[in-house]
């Protein structure tokens, strides 16, 4: 019985300590490649979510000021050239009358922090009582968003910029024609 045991050492075969390190070797370069991958995956899926949040934020801001825009009436001998002038300066102001419920209305747009801030002040007439609202219509607005009137048109540069791991940037020009008095 000794003797079968002995033989059975002998011959048992496995794997040397030169197999075992490439075998580990080719183990590692594949799991650091799939961890690799996955990471990228995250990452890419990151820079497209800043992306499309910095695009829906532009078209947010853009939709409220050209329905704003549209509906007010701009009377050109006192309405002056402006040129150039910054959202966190100077606010974008537009003002209209509703003849169907009988109110002035007064919207100005102005970029607080990083908030495109919309305040819309309504007027009853007779009597004259204000009404004054103020809404976020968007966030991550940068303060190098501009508008300008050149007696037609009014030009709005928006830029959103998303910080984080994967920053985004945004830059729309829009332009937009008022009613005339």
């Amino acid at each position: 019985m000794r003797n079968i045991i002995l033989f059975i050492n002998k011959n048992q075969k496995g794997f040397t300590l030169t197999e075992l390190l490439v075998a580990l070797a080719i183990t590692a370069v594949m799991s650091s490649a799939i961890a690799m991958s996955v990471s990228q995956l995250f990452s890419v899926s990151i820079g497209d979510t800043n992306r499309m949040n910095a695009v829906k934020q532009v078209e947010n801001a853009l939709h409220y000021i050209n329905r704003d825009a549209q509906q007010s009436s701009i009377d050109r001998s006192q309405i002056p050239i402006i040129t150039n002038t910054s959202l966190t300066s100077v606010p974008l102001v537009l003002k209209w009358t509703n003849y169907v419920d009988n109110k002035d209305y007064e919207v100005s747009y102005s970029v607080t922090g990083n908030d495109l801030i919309r305040t819309q002040t309504v007027n009853n007439r007779p009597p004259t009582t204000a009404v004054i609202t103020n809404t976020r219509v968007a966030s991550d607005i940068s303060s190098d968003s501009t508008y300008s009137f050149n007696g037609e048109v009014i030009l709005i540069n928006l830029v959103s910029s998303v910080e984080g791991y994967r920053p985004a940037d945004e830059f729309r020009a829009f332009e937009v024609k008022p009613r005339v008095n």
